[in-house]
């Protein structure tokens, strides 16, 4: 071997030694890191970013001007498990089965959890060479009832405040930057979910600011989520910074998403997982793509949360998958309309256009989970464009017919095409119980 070429090898050998000696700090991954950030209980229309008149949210309202902002988003369902269900599957509550009783005594001793025959994004990410990682303050959101599947680190703090789950985060961060593989890292915020008990410093809010015209107390419960909002805004800051202090957040995928909403009464409830009005379906939706700013104002759903990470991430999109990634308008432009659904207190399901009508199907009872179009009692047609608060129904029965054959037709393909899956069941600890009781489910 002549002197060069002993040179050139013994440069490569002494680089492997430098490399293997600092671990993995000069390898470079392959794929970029997806980040899926979801923020319990955030109605779109109480940030500024969406027009909120308040200053909630300056840091969510500065990462939305750089990045991808879709105005009008809708979920799948108003609460919870069904709704990480769809962020996980890619799946409607229909195709996926995730939809609880609303019943303590059932709950006690026997619960359904998300099933393991279906395809999670964790479980997608990781065949494809990612590190998976989560954490979860949710008691929904557990092992479980299922949740950790395809999760190298799946961790739990119950019913944590903002400020913890970031100092969590940030540590983990850290943790995955030094793995080789690109991850896919999921982190929940529960804030804004009531009791509504923000830190002293952020309630700022007083008075009536809201251009709906609430009763003194529950003007007060709206100030507080308000107060609420903006304590989870200033950990998300303190989040941002991390990632761009570790030099990960210019080339990661970062997916920001409420999985519903809120409702101060405007139905006659308090809370969530009641009807499909905006105040409980319309959440803000962000995404961090490298893709100049835009902002989208037709209508698309959580169940493009899946197929949108996979998509921004290189990879191919599975085909069982229901939602349409959001990378191009043309996708979501080419489907009739997107689904929403809640059988718990009520049985309510609504079809959403492209452009933004919406027919609201009353279907009567619980037990009555058919979507035979005689058994509903009631309707109601709405659009986001003439009526956001949607005070007045729309008369108009040849749209409304129109809507209800578009509506069975879709309902009918997305269940019909849905992937096997097996009804699992779960045992329910009594702290577990406690949780949820605490947080206003299980009546």
């Amino acid at each position: 071997m002549t002197k060069s070429k002993w040179v050139i090898v013994l440069v490569v050998l002494v680089s492997l030694a430098i490399g293997a000696y600092f671990g993995r700090a000069l390898f470079v991954p392959k794929g970029k890191n997806v980040i899926l950030i979801v923020l319990d209980t955030l109605r779109a229309d109480h940030l500024g970013a969406y027009g909120y008149e308040r200053e909630t949210s300056p840091n969510l309202d500065a990462f939305a001007r750089e990045n991808l902002l879709f105005k009008y988003a809708v979920t799948a369902s108003p609460w919870t498990p069904p709704s990480l269900a769809t962020f996980f599957t890619g799946l409607y509550p229909v195709a996926h089965g995730v939809m609880p009783p609303n019943s303590r005594e059932e709950a006690v001793t026997v619960f359904h959890k998300l099933s393991s025959d279906l395809l999670t994004a964790a479980e997608f990410f990781k065949s494809n060479g990612y590190a998976t990682s989560g954490i979860t303050p949710n008691p929904w959101i557990t092992k479980t009832f299922g949740y950790d599947q395809g999760f190298d680190s799946y961790q739990e703090f119950i019913r944590a405040p903002a400020g913890k789950i970031t100092e969590e985060a940030i540590a983990e961060i850290e943790r995955l930057k030094q793995q080789r593989n690109p991850f896919f890292f999921y982190i929940h915020y529960l804030d804004p979910h009531d009791p509504y008990k923000p830190p002293e410093k952020y309630r700022l809010f007083t008075g009536q600011k809201s251009t709906y015209p609430y009763e003194e107390k529950t003007q007060k419960n709206v100030n507080l989520y308000d107060a609420e909002i903006r304590y989870m805004d200033a950990s998300l800051g303190n989040l941002f910074a991390a990632l761009k202090s570790q030099g990960l957040y210019e080339d990661s995928v970062i997916v920001i998403v409420g999985d519903h909403g809120e409702q101060f009464k405007e139905r006659g409830d308090q809370g969530h997982g009641f009807k499909l009005h905006n105040e409980e379906v319309h959440v803000p939706l962000m995404v961090r793509s490298g893709a100049a700013h835009r902002e989208v104002d037709f209508t698309v759903s959580t169940v493009d949360v899946f197929p949108t990470m996979i998509d921004l991430a290189g990879l191919e999109i599975p085909k069982a998958v229901q939602g349409v990634s959001l990378k191009s308008n043309e996708n979501s432009r080419d489907r009739v309309g997107v689904i929403s659904e809640i059988i718990r207190k009520y049985n309510y399901k609504a079809i959403t256009t492209f452009e933004g009508d919406k027919l609201i199907l009353d279907f009567g009872s619980l037990e009555n989970k058919s979507v035979d179009i005689s058994t509903m009692v009631g309707a109601g047609l709405f659009n986001r464009q003439q009526d956001y608060l949607e005070k007045t129904a729309i008369v108009d029965a040849d749209k409304t017919k129109a809507l209800i054959e578009e509506f069975s037709t879709l309902y009918g393909a997305i269940s019909g095409t849905a992937p096997k899956r097996t009804q699992e069941e779960t045992d329910v600890s009594d702290e577990t119980v406690k949780q949820l009781k605490s947080l206003g489910y299980l009546q």
